[in-house]
């Protein structure tokens, strides 16, 4: 039975390179706490650390919830509906006094536009106005393509969710080589990519043991706080060599058989 001291949002969730946590919001006069479907918590926000509050329709009609604290950092945190975001709207203003804002996004269509990094965000505006922004954690890897003014950006693929569609990567066409090299650098040295986040361990070219597995098949593998990252190299028909990151989540480990050997 639910706490009747709290107000509770179902099916609301936040967004990190793994994939995405689901779950419960539970809000009161002091604290917004996010458990997940085990009931761990994920998120936890006191209402006095809150400094800005922001509004902003995404693509799956639902409203994501922007926070700013007063150390800086930020959150974002998604699926509340119309009628539920009005809610949250009222209680977040009633009890820390600001009043939340509506942000406007470009809706023109434009492909052609600004790329800032900024905070630790990724904005892509057309005419001044925001089109879209993702966080440099969220993307787990990054580099030039095989033509030099253009930068690709790869996402996580959420094995869980592999019957929905989702967003693996993005490519933006700068004006020049140099341009394209300047803005693969600030990525990189703003935490986006493989190497953003920092590595406990890192293995380079382990070969994997397994029935499922061809002989010979070579990964390298990343541990990370948040979870595994298995890197795979592959030479494309054009000749072109491509590297495939995987972020796994740290409980998929749990599913490994016992008798695969890394070595």
């Amino acid at each position: 039975m639910a706490d009747p001291t709290y107000t509770v949002f179902e099916n609301i969730y936040t967004l990190h390179p793994c994939g995405k946590t689901l779950g419960t919001l539970r809000v009161d006069g002091r604290l917004m706490v996010l458990e997940d479907l085990d009931s761990a918590i994920h998120l936890r926000v006191r209402m006095l650390e809150i400094k800005d509050i922001t509004w902003r329709m995404v693509n799956d009609g639902k409203q994501q919830l922007g926070l700013l604290l007063h150390d800086g950092s930020k959150h974002r945190i998604y699926g509340f509906s119309n009628s539920a975001a009005a809610r949250m709207s009222r209680l977040l203003q009633d009890v820390t006094g600001i009043e939340p804002r509506q942000e406007e996004i470009a809706v023109s269509g434009k492909t052609r536009g600004q790329l800032e990094v900024h905070d630790k965000r990724v904005l892509f505006k057309v005419d001044e106005k925001l089109a879209f922004d993702f966080g440099v954690d969220d993307v787990v890897d990054v580099k030039q393509t095989k033509h030099p003014r253009e930068v690709e950006l790869k996402f996580p693929d959420n094995p869980r969710e592999a019957e929905k569609d989702s967003l693996v990567g993005m490519v933006f066409q700068t004006s020049s080589s140099s341009s394209g090299e300047a803005l693969t650098q600030k990525l990189i040295k703003s935490g986006a990519g493989f190497m953003g986040e920092q590595a406990i361990a890192v293995f380079e070219e382990l070969k994997i043991l397994h029935p499922r597995v061809s002989s010979g098949h070579t990964v390298g593998i990343g541990l990370h706080v948040t979870c595994v990252k298995l890197q795979k190299k592959e030479v494309k028909e054009d000749g072109y060599e491509d590297t495939i990151q995987q972020p796994v989540e740290s409980t998929f480990l749990k599913s490994i058989p016992g008798h695969m050997i890394l070595r």
